[in-house]
């Protein structure tokens, strides 16, 4: 009708397919199974992490860069550690910066149910002329959840955040609706 030449086009492939069996009685229940498996094992992690008992708050922190580690024990005493970064898979956290001065962070906290986090940039405390630290939060292959509010803020200063290969990192932000 067009004259357009029909030899000239490509044949594109059949594109037929078998559907997956439905989960569930309906097409709602359906995609609220596959998002709830989806979701795992950070929503799992997330229902653990509202039952957790928080451990007292360090009546001192330690002057140190990077992690350190407060624990407490039932009997009340207490001790510190250098970490590398918080081992815990559930962890409330919380980062500060100098907006004024630079974007940088310059420290953090992290709480889990085994104790504080407290971390603190190597030049805040004059070990280094390079302000551009990132802070470690732990292995990107681990699942892992965090609470912070606002915590896309907390997160743009997380190590694993920037690796190519992704993060098993997720966030819960006390400031979303």
């Amino acid at each position: 009708m067009h004259g357009l030449d029909r030899t000239q086009g490509s044949v594109l492939p059949d594109i037929e397919f078998t559907l997956p069996a439905l989960q569930g009685n309906n097409l709602d229940e359906h995609f609220h199974r596959i998002g709830a498996d989806a979701s795992e094992p950070w929503l799992s992690l997330s229902k653990r992490l509202v039952d957790v008992n928080l451990p007292p708050q360090p009546d001192e922190w330690d002057i140190r860069s990077g992690w350190t580690k407060y624990h407490y024990h039932a009997d009340g005493s207490s001790y510190s550690e250098p970490v590398d970064y918080p081992a815990e898979d559930m962890l409330v956290f919380d980062v500060e910066t100098l907006p004024a001065y630079s974007p940088w962070a310059i420290m953090a906290t992290a709480c889990t149910s085994s104790g504080w986090y407290a971390w603190i940039s190597p030049w805040l405390l004059g070990e280094t002329e390079n302000m551009q630290n990132l802070i470690p939060l732990g292995p990107a292959d681990v699942p892992r959840v965090v609470v912070g509010h606002n915590v896309s803020y907390d997160r743009a200063h997380v190590l694993e955040e920037y690796g190519v290969m992704g993060t098993s990192n997720r966030f819960l932000d006390t400031l979303a609706r």
